[in-house]
């Protein structure tokens, strides 16, 4: 919470400044000033906080809604799902999916700190309908929780991302270049 409503406050200043020289320079410029003001505060540590409570992310999601109506000099009511579209910026909903993902990319080939691959256990998994005879994948656990407040723990999140989302794509021939950039 402390650390979203910290990060609320620079992300204001920085949409005033956009939103002051808006009408001054091209819809580029603005795009970039987006990504070199705005765009390091919603990545930075974004596996962490990314999976707080819709209600802490709400701000969030309202500021960055108000960042993309002054980069396009869209009115204040303005629908905000083909701008984002068009400006090719990840919404803070997909933003934690993304960063997720290449966070446990780096943690399956080793590339983060062992106290983290601790904490996520692969094990085999026959898959339900085999192509070959052995044809195996790998799962991660996922931990148990009664309560949405574990269920939003990072451990959890990052399992259940990785056993949906990841478990199709053959990560030992994918590069990170590929991650990032497709």
């Amino acid at each position: 919470k402390d650390h979203i409503s910290h990060i609320s406050s620079k992300l204001s200043k920085s949409i005033g400044i956009i939103g002051r020289v808006g009408k001054l320079i091209l819809h580029e410029t603005r795009v970039n000033l987006y990504n070199s003001l705005l765009l390091p505060y919603f990545a930075y540590c974004h596996v962490t906080w990314g999976v707080a409570g819709p209600s802490f992310l709400k701000r969030l999601i309202v500021l960055q809604k108000k960042a993309v109506r002054a980069i396009n000099l869209a009115p204040f009511r303005a629908h905000t799902h083909e701008l984002f579209l068009d400006d090719q910026i990840l919404p803070v909903q997909s933003m934690n999916q993304y960063y997720s993902s290449i966070f446990l990319f780096k943690c399956i080939h080793e590339k983060c700190p062992i106290m983290l691959l601790s904490e996520f256990q692969l094990h085999l998994a026959r898959h339900p309908l085999p192509i070959t005879r052995n044809q195996t994948l790998t799962n991660m656990i996922t931990p148990r929780f009664r309560t949405t407040f574990g269920q939003r723990s990072l451990k959890y999140s990052l399992s259940k991302l990785f056993n949906n989302f990841i478990v199709p794509l053959d990560l030992h021939k994918v590069s990170l270049y590929t991650l990032y950039y497709t």
